[in-house]
C-alpha cells in the first residue's frame, strides 16, 4: 500500500458537485492499494497515517503528528500513485489492485483511520473527483507498507536474484513465489530482463501459468511473468497489449490492466481463465484512429482467436482445449451486445447460435469483461446479462411444451397447394420441423411464415400450384 502524505492548511475534494474537507491543520493522503496488500498493510498504513510526525514544533522540527495537533484527515483512493513509469512514456497501472478487492481493503483502511477519533474526509472509491488543497511548507513524504522495515523481503529477492542467474528458467517459477517486482533494486531488475530474454522453455511456462491463472493471486502472478520478461520473450502478443489504451487513457482503458481485472472477476475454471488472458490480445493488431479521435479494434475478437491459435501451438495446448477457449475469445463481445429490447425470437437465435454446452462460460466471461469504475455501470451491465440467461432458460422451458408448427397448418397447406392428406404433407411438416431445429427458420410463426417457407423449400409444389 502506498500513500502521498502531505501536510495541509486547507483540504477539500469535490464529487459531482458536492464537496467535502476542512479549513484548518490537517494531512491529504492520497492511497493507493497494491496487488499484494493485505489487512496488515491496512493496520499499518492506518497507523502511518494519523501518527508520521510531519507537523513542526515552537522550534521548528518535525515532532508532531496529525493526532498530536488534533487535525483533519482528507483520505482519497488514488491508483495512479502506483504507477510504474521504468518503461516507457505511459505508466502502467499493473501494481494496483483492481476493483472490489481495492475497495474493500480501501473501505477498511478509513475504518482503522477513524478508530483514532479524528475528523475524516473522504473522496468516492473509483470517481472523477477535483481535489483542492493548501500544502503548508511544502511537505509531502510517501509511506509505502511493503518496504517498511521489511529488510527479510529485500534480502529474500536478492537470493532469487542468484537462483534465477544460475537457473534462468526459475525466473517463470517466480511467479508462483510471494515476490513483489517494486522490492528489487534497478540493478536486479535490469539483471532478470537480461536474463528472461533468452528464455525458450514453453513446457515450463504453460504449466506454471496454468496455476497462475488459477490462484487467488493471479493477478499478482501473471504481473511478475509480465514485469521479468517471460512474455517478452516467450509470448510477445502479451507484451503488446501492456501500454495499449484508448485515446483518453482512463485506467479501465489501459487493455493489460483491464485484462488482469478481468482474469480476476473468472470463476476458477482454467478454460474460461485463458480466455479472460488472451480475450482482447486482437487489439494490438487491429487499432485504428479515425479522423474525430476516436480508438477503434474492429474485429479484435477474429483476430484474436486466430492469434491464440498460433500461441497455444508455441504453449502445447491441446487442439480440443485451444478450440474451446478460442471460441470464447471470439465470441466474448456477444453477451454485451444485449439489451432488454430483443425480441424472444433474437433471444432465441442467439441460444442457437451459441455452441452447445457453452454459454454459461460465455456469459461468465461476459460478466468478467465489465469493468467499469462508473458508479453503477458494472451493476447495470451484469444484470442485463443476467436478464438474458433468464429469458434464455424462460424460452428453452416454454418452446418444450409448445410445438413449434401452429395448429391447422396442415390444413393450410393443403388448400394452399391443393394437396391432399399423405406421405407429401407429412414429408413437407417434417422438413419445416427440421429447418427450426437447425436454426433455418423460426419456430412459433404463424402459417403465413411457413407458407412462405415452403415455396422457397420445395419451388416443384408452388410451381404445380401456380399452374
Amino acid at each position: 500500500m502506498i500513500t502521498v502524505l502531505q501536510r495541509v492548511s486547507k483540504g477539500e475534494v469535490t464529487v459531482d458537485g458536492e464537496t467535502r474537507g476542512f479549513d484548518g491543520p490537517g494531512v491529504c493522503a492520497l492511497i493507493a492499494i497494491t496487488v499484494n496488500d493485505t489487512e496488515k498493510d491496512v493496520t499499518l498504513m492506518a497507523s502511518k497515517i494519523v501518527s508520521q510526525r510531519i507537523f513542526s514544533d515552537q522550534d521548528g522540527r518535525f515532532n508532531f503528528s496529525v493526532k498530536d495537533v488534533k487535525g483533519s484527515i482528507l483520505a482519497v483512493s488514488n491508483f495512479t500513485v502506483a504507477a510504474d513509469t521504468s518503461r516507457g512514456n505511459r505508466p502502467s497501472f499493473s501494481n494496483a489492485m483492481p476493483g472490489e478487492n481495492a475497495q474493500s481493503l480501501f473501505s477498511k483502511l478509513l475504518q482503522e483511520i477513524e478508530k483514532h477519533r479524528l475528523p475524516v474526509f473522504r473522496g468516492v472509491f473509483g470517481a472523477h473527483m477535483d481535489i483542492h488543497l493548501v500544502n503548508d511548507g511544502p511537505v509531502t513524504v510517501i509511506i509505502d507498507t511493503s518496504s517498511s522495515g521489511d529488510m527479510k523481503k529485500s534480502d529474500s529477492n536478492s537470493k532469487h536474484t542468484e537462483k534465477f542467474r544460475n537457473d534462468p528458467d526459475s525466473i517463470i517459477e517466480g511467479a508462483l513465489l510471494p515476490l513483489s517486482w517494486n522490492n528489487f533494486s534497478a540493478d536486479e531488475k535490469s539483471r532478470i530482463n537480461s536474463l528472461a530474454s533468452g528464455l525458450v522453455n514453453y513446457e515450463l511456462l504453460r504449466k506454471t501459468l496454468d496455476m497462475c491463472l488459477l490462484s487467488e493471486s493471479s493477478s499478482s502472478a501473471l504481473s511478475w511473468l509480465q514485469k521479468s520478461g517471460v512474455f517478452k520473450a516467450l509470448v510477445p502478443e502479451i507484451e503488446e497489449m501492456v501500454f495499449l489504451s484508448s485515446e483518453d487513457d482512463r485506467r479501465h482503458k489501459h487493455v493489460w490492466d483491464h485484462t488482469l481485472q478481468v482474469v480476476k472477476q473468472t470463476p476458477p475454471q482454467l478454460e474460461i481463465r485463458y480466455a479472460a488472458l488472451f480475450h482482447d490480445i486482437g487489439k494490438a493488431r487491429t487499432r485504428k484512429f479515425e479522423p474525430d479521435g476516436k480508438v477503434t479494434f474492429y474485429g479484435h475478437d477474429s483476430v484474436g482467436a486466430r492469434m491464440f491459435w498460433k500461441i497455444s501451438k508455441k504453449l502445447g495446448l491441446s487442439k480440443e482445449f485451444t478450440e474451446y477457449v478460442a471460441y470464447l475469445i471470439r465470441n466474448h463481445l456477444r453477451p454485451g451486445q444485449y439489451s432488454s429490447d430483443w425480441t424472444s425470437s433474437a433471444v432465441r437465435r442467439f441460444d442457437r447460435e451459441t455452441r452447445e454446452n457453452m454459454l454459461e462460460d460465455l456469459l461468465e466471461l461476459g460478466r468478467a469483461d465489465i469493468t467499469s469504475k462508473r458508479p453503477g455501470r458494472r451493476e447495470d451491465a451484469v444484470r442485463l446479462i443476467d436478464e438474458l440467461y433468464s429469458r434464455i432458460l424462460e424460452i428453452r422451458e416454454t418452446d418444450n411444451k409448445l410445438p413449434p408448427l401452429p395448429k391447422g397448418l396442415g390444413n393450410e397447406i393443403m388448400n394452399e397447394f391443393k394437396l391432399r392428406p399423405g406421405p407429401v404433407l407429412g414429408i413437407i411438416k417434417n422438413t419445416l420441423e427440421q429447418q427450426i431445429i437447425e436454426g433455418n427458420i423460426e419456430p412459433f410463426m404463424d402459417s403465413s411464415y411457413y407458407i412462405s417457407r415452403i415455396k422457397n423449400l420445395f419451388p416443384e409444389i408452388g410451381d404445380k400450384n401456380d399452374s
